[in-house]
């Protein structure tokens, strides 16, 4: 049989295409796994120096900060001067303002003084600004030239410290890993200081928290000490490195390590990138592993791949090699020109063809008219992306049409990126909210404690204003009828209404949510159930909420709030949280006024006894009846007593502050002996500041004066830490001096939940 030349052709050009794209194809299919493998490696590689690039440019960031203050500094010709001080200081307030990923910046401007004894002597004056909390806090002082500076002056141009535990607020429980971040400033090549930011290694971290990691995979980051910086596991933030001499050794000369590592039985594949640190002499490291047995999975999963593709692209082949053994005709040609001008990008110069076939190839000439007028809108609409018009549309060629698919993802993904944005702003502004509110009410309960009345009065009225609501009740379960619930305190428009209510356990909406120690939220409030009243009139609220007012499981009252609009979900869980501490500050309040109506029936008592002792000196003749009723009393307030030092820390003082009693339940609870503490000043046994001294010296001149007083304190003895809630009684005689001082004490935890 005679076969044609395009049909000769077209089967020596698919056996040669099978004959070589097969042999490729198992080739790297089943001769180079190992290769794979080397691609595996080479990718997790990547991935970790993208990582250490990613670190590397924050900190080059902050470096750039840091330039350009040395660059104003240096621009500066007399620092002494107060105008120039205060431009320093506010030039560094600024950077503050607008860098919130800055906590501290500082500077040391070096000068030559001679003292008294006509020697001169090298000093420094330093400008500072630190963020503590919302506020920037900035200071002036002079030092010398210490070890720590001239180690940081000596060692380069640019710095940076290992990273140190540091309080910007200078409270213990703040404090955080911190680095420092310094360069010179000089004036005609001569060094004049220093000038550096100080930044929590938390931005780092955070960065290092928002990776996607494959499944098995870790990063971490390691300081030039082989100290941790960053780890999964918190606890091994700060500590040493196990591998670090080898891992430094290598990271010396070399920019990049990696080895197979085997742990608890499985075999690691660990890289380290070394993450240099500006212009500096200083380094960190990331460390990014993966399990072996992962790599291999992609090999394989690489092998299976190549075959598919290697199947589907002899087949797609195959159909292209029998539509290109058409003819050579003139239309051929110009889908080749017009092709060309597409690959080097001329889509505007690019002419639609003349279309005069019915065939393929005709087809093949709409096909390009086509793709060239769908590439033009694809640019067009690229370009109109570009310019953030992202309301502009594009056709699909058709529903497989990726190139138009993946341009209208992009839209929609930057879309879907300004919504998260913008919704992000809004959960920070509720958190920010949320937050400042517990601060607001922490103020509001620490103020007032004196009073369970004046507490309930500030916690309602300040409630209601804070959460934007109309009027607001709190009920307090009766001290003398559990089953009954009391108004404690109203507020509305800005007007306390003075009522009386009592509400029995279960009943209505109060007494429910009483039982059942759940919130309720109503925003389909039943008729005359409350209603609002204003200067326009009485109408019903939209929402109402109940939330029980709960310490552990005890409920102990109920908070009523209402509002002509809805509460959101934030404020819900606002309102809910703060009763809990609400609930623990009404119980302190009442414990303190139960113990003080305890304190004044004691003294009561004991007044009573010395009336009765002159009546029987007086009255001979009632002396035995007399001392019987004495003799009670006395039970009564020894068992008083006795109850005193069995559930309360007892401490008797001279009125110099000398211990002479201590309770047998104290002592063990300290874990000492009484010839550690009998004899001792109490202060000895407390742990001062300098100032919460002053505090104590102060306090105990009023109570030696009789008065009471009541503290939180913090006894530190044998390297135990306790932390105790303490009244301070002083014990008149007859002449109504003070004669001792009892110190009734609470660990204040249970005291908390009491």
């Amino acid at each position: 049989m005679k076969l044609s030349i395009r049909t000769k052709l077209l089967l020596l050009i698919l056996a040669a295409t099978i004959l070589v794209f097969g042999t490729t194809i198992a080739y790297l299919g089943f001769v180079s796994k190992n290769d794979y493998y080397t691609i595996g490696m080479s990718d997790v590689n990547k991935t970790a120096e993208k990582y250490a690039l990613q670190i590397n440019d924050k900190i080059e960031n902050y470096f750039t900060v840091i330039r350009t203050l040395a660059y104003v500094n240096n621009s500066i010709t007399d620092y002494n001067s107060q105008n120039n001080r205060d431009l320093i200081l506010e030039n560094y307030n600024n950077v503050l303002k607008y860098n919130k990923n800055i906590d501290g910046i500082w500077d040391s401007w070096e000068y030559t003084q001679t003292n008294a004894n006509g020697i001169k002597e090298q000093k420094r004056v330093l400008f500072a600004a630190e963020r503590v909390g919302d506020k920037i806090i900035k200071n002036t002082e002079i030092k010398g030239i210490t070890p720590e500076y001239a180690e940081i002056v000596n060692s380069g141009n640019e710095t940076c410290l290992e990273p140190y535990l540091y309080s910007f607020t200078r409270q213990k429980q703040d404090e955080c890993l911190v680095t420092s971040l310094s360069v010179q400033m000089k004036k005609t090549n001569k060094r004049i200081g220093i000038v550096g930011i100080d930044i929590k290694l938390s931005n780092v971290q955070h960065l290092l928290n928002n990776i996607k990691l494959p499944d098995g995979g870790k990063v971490e980051l390691i300081s030039q000490q082989g100290n941790y910086l960053y780890n999964i596991n918190s606890e091994l933030i700060g500590e040493e490195f196990v591998a670090k001499d080898e891992v430094l050794n290598h990271l010396k000369t070399s920019n990049f390590y990696s080895r197979i590592n085997n742990i608890g039985g499985t075999d690691i594949y660990e890289t380290y990138s070394k993450i240099k640190i500006a212009n500096s002499n200083n380094f960190w490291i990331l460390l990014y592993n993966l399990p072996k047995y992962k790599l291999e999975e992609e090999a394989i999963n690489t092998i299976i791949s190549t075959l598919i593709i290697g199947f589907f692209g002899l087949v797609v082949l195959a159909i292209f090699i029998a539509l290109i053994t058409l003819p050579i005709t003139k239309p051929i040609k110009n889908i080749t020109n017009s092709l060309k001008m597409m690959s080097l990008g001329e889509l505007k110069k690019l002419q639609s063809l003349n279309v005069k076939q019915n065939d393929e190839l005709g087809e093949m000439q709409k096909a390009m008219n086509l793709l060239k007028e769908s590439l033009i809108e694809k640019t067009e609409f690229a370009e109109k992306i570009g310019e953030d018009e992202l309301s502009a549309e594009v056709n699909l060629l058709s529903e497989n049409d990726i190139l138009g698919k993946a341009l209208v993802s992009m839209r929609d993904h930057l879309i879907n990126s300004k919504n998260i944005e913008i919704e992000y702003k809004k959960e920070e502004e509720k958190r920010t909210w949320a937050n400042h509110g517990y601060a607001f009410f922490a103020e509001i309960l620490r103020k007032n404690n004196e009073n369970i009345q004046d507490l309930n009065n500030e916690i309602i009225k300040n409630l209601v204003k804070y959460t934007n609501s109309n009027q607001g009740a709190i009920f307090i379960v009766d001290e003398h009828n559990s089953n009954e619930i009391t108004l404690s305190a109203v507020y509305a428009y800005d007007r306390k209404k003075y009522l009386e209510k009592t509400i029995t356990k279960g009943e209505g909406l109060i007494g429910t949510c009483y039982v059942e120690k759940q919130s309720i939220y109503l925003t389909d409030i039943p008729q005359e159930y409350i209603t609002i009243t204003s200067g326009l009139g009485s109408s019903n609220p939209t929402a109402l909420l109940l939330v029980p007012i709960k310490n552990d499981d005890d409920v102990i009252g109920v908070i009523e709030i209402a509002s002509f609009t809805e509460y959101e979900k934030y404020k819900l869980e606002f309102i809910e949280k703060l009763a809990t501490t609400i609930a623990s500050t009404i119980l302190t309040v009442k414990n303190n006024e139960k113990t003080k109506f305890l304190l004044e029936q004691t003294n009561q008592q004991s007044e009573e006894m010395r009336s009765q002792e002159e009546e029987m000196r007086q009255n001979m003749e009632e002396l035995i009846a007399t001392q019987e009723d004495v003799e009670r009393r006395t039970i009564a307030s020894q068992s008083l007593t006795n109850a005193l030092n069995t559930s309360q820390f007892i401490i008797e003082c001279n009125t110099q502050g000398e211990i002479t009693y201590i309770s047998n339940n104290f002592l063990e609870y300290l874990k000492v002996n009484s010839k550690e503490v009998l004899g001792k000043h109490n202060k000895m046994l407390l742990y001062l500041t300098n100032e919460s001294e002053k505090e104590y010296e102060q306090r105990w001149e009023n109570i030696i004066s009789g008065e009471s007083e009541k503290t939180i304190s913090i006894i530190k003895i044998n390297n135990n830490k306790f932390v105790l809630h303490q009244v301070y009684m002083p014990v008149k005689n007859d002449s109504y001096g003070v004669e001792k001082i009892i110190i009734i004490s609470n660990d204040f935890n249970n005291f908390n939940k009491l």
